[in-house]
């Protein structure tokens, strides 16, 4: 996770689950965890959140067409 997303602090949670605590753009951290391929949960900042609602919205109306 850290060469992947730059992760500065990655903490060990259990065998399948870690903590990253990133740096960089709201974008930029949106996008990689999407393109990471697993199940994530984003506890803060409030900006990835709302950017990746954003993102979701855009992505439901393209779909829906």
């Amino acid at each position: 996770m850290r060469a992947r997303l730059g992760a500065t602090e990655v903490e060990v949670v259990d065998e399948r689950t870690c903590r990253l605590r990133l740096t960089d753009t709201v974008e930029y951290l949106a996008f990689h965890l999407v393109q990471l391929g697993c199940e994530f949960e984003v506890h803060e900042p409030r900006e990835v959140l709302e950017h990746l609602r954003e993102v979701h919205g855009r992505i439901g109306r393209a779909i829906d067409g």
